[in-house]
């Protein structure tokens, strides 16, 4: 059970797995850099924030960098993280902010010219990452107070059937997902975690906040090839944890069918759509997968609430179904059957 005390505990260990480490965080090829260089950043955009509290803080950022310093910074000074994604259409974004009651923007790059008349309007602060980066003195974080029923942050739907729509999530909520994620999953320290989709889509909730509490680094995917094929990507960065929905999987097996692929893989969480049979197989024979999970939810319940420790026995024991099960629920979810 997730309480108020157990929400501030998560948060100090959390923080304290970033503030004493000079492990690795980032690699991107040759590019890497510490959590000590993250934490840095993390303090100058905590100034850049002084004053605020219980706001909704835009992010309209790539994956560079000190793109995820500035994620922790505005959840650790119990802010709101609204991700907005430079890939998106403009029009998607102002459907997204017209939904928001934000004042202020941090961005890495250039806001479009909609985005930009729409902050100012609203007469926002518009912060630049790179100039908070450049130009910020380093201030701690307060001792922070969080309420586990606070929103951490908001989580916008694909649209697909409509306007996109916004869901707020608590302390609370995304917590205790984690907290399930560090219990099932066999991480070990210094693990590499694909950063295979946009921060806009909640499956990055499990790697942002489970990366730091075991000491891991990111290794986002920021080139278009790669993004459709990505196994130079996971053989280079030597990924060992795989988090995506199975078409990805589905894809290198379209490219390479009957080649073996050597990774350094050592666990996979597919999440998102069915996990049919024809990627598990894949994933057993040819990239010689021990730990496959299939993992099942909702944006609107905490990224996911059910999972199953795949086998080479689902193969026949659910073969007239075709796919994997969605498995048992996690611990703090309430289920129905109908």
């Amino acid at each position: 059970m997730i309480t108020d005390q157990s929400v501030n505990q998560f948060y100090i260990r959390f923080l304290s797995s970033i503030n004493s480490s000079t492990d690795t965080v980032y690699r991107y090829f040759d590019e890497q850099y510490t959590y000590l260089e993250m934490y840095s950043i993390m303090l100058k955009v905590n100034a850049a924030l002084k004053g605020r509290r219980y706001e909704q803080v835009v992010l309209y950022a790539s994956k560079r960098f000190p793109t995820y310093a500035a994620i922790f910074s505005i959840v650790l000074s119990n802010n709101t993280w609204v991700p907005l994604s430079p890939e998106n259409p403009e029009s998607r974004n102002l459907e997204i902010l017209n939904q928001t009651n934000s004042t202020i923007v941090v961005y890495d790059d250039e806001l479009p010219g909609a985005i930009l008349a729409y902050f100012k309007e609203k007469n926002a602060d518009i912060l630049s990452l790179d100039k908070i980066v450049s130009s910020y003195k380093e201030e701690e974080f307060e001792s922070n107070i969080f309420n586990k029923h606070d929103v951490a942050y908001i989580m916008f739907t694909s649209g697909s059937t409509g306007m996109p729509k916004g869901v707020p999530m608590t302390h609370e909520n995304y917590i205790n997902f984690i907290n399930n994620i560090l219990a099932i999953l066999p991480f070990g320290k210094s693990e590499v975690f694909s950063d295979f989709h946009d921060f806009t889509f909640d499956i990055s909730i499990f790697y942002l906040f489970t990366c730091p509490l075991v000491q891991g680094a990111f290794s986002p995917i920021r080139d278009e090839k790669d993004k459709v094929i990505p196994i130079k990507h996971l053989v280079d960065n030597k990924i060992t944890v795989w988090s995506s929905v199975p078409s990805v999987i589905n894809r290198i097996k379209t490219f390479r069918p009957k080649d073996k692929i050597g990774t350094a893989i050592k666990i996979m969480f597919l999440c998102g759509e069915p996990l049919k049979f024809d990627v598990l197989r894949y994933c057993f024979d040819n990239m010689n997968m021990n730990h496959v999970y299939n993992f099942y939810g909702l944006t609107e319940t905490g990224v996911e609430n059910f999972y199953h420790r795949c086998t080479r026995e689902d193969l026949s024991r659910y073969v007239n179904y075709g796919i994997a099960p969605i498995g048992k629920p996690l611990p703090g979810n309430e289920i129905k059957v109908m």
